[in-house]
């Protein structure tokens, strides 16, 4: 979301990058997006949309998939809830995932799999690391 509209980068080979090279386009199109410098290239090609409307506040979302792109994961806000652990309510942080898919594409399994993992890794950020 800039003050000029909303625009969506591409990141393009994201497989092979690590998540200091994944930070630092990240943030070379980020300030690209605001200052109106991006190039053609990098708003082309898209097939996955990871939207933060947590940063907006957002308890719950549901971002609708931007064609032709397959899927998009919505963050959401983190907030601290009660939790049970151990058999007792305690403070936890929980923070919500929406995943929006294409089912012409994406199998509802494939898509609950892949949400699945996203949380187990979020959960456990040093695996993010290796």
């Amino acid at each position: 979301d800039t003050d000029h509209g909303l625009l969506v980068p591409t990141i393009y080979g994201t497989d092979d990058l690590t998540v200091r090279e994944l930070s630092g386009e990240i943030s070379r199109l980020a300030t690209g997006a605001r200052e109106r410098t991006l190039d053609r290239r990098d708003l082309e090609n898209g097939t996955f949309t990871v939207s933060n409307a947590g940063n907006l506040g957002a308890y719950i979302n549901t971002p609708q998939i931007n064609p032709p792109q397959t899927a998009i994961l919505g963050v959401c806000a983190a907030s601290e809830e009660p939790g049970v652990v151990d058999g007792e309510v305690v403070p936890r942080t929980f923070m919500h995932l929406t995943l929006t898919y294409d089912h012409r594409i994406v199998e509802g399994s494939t898509a609950v799999g892949f949400l699945q993992r996203v949380a187990e890794m979020l959960e456990s950020p040093a695996s993010l690391l290796s």
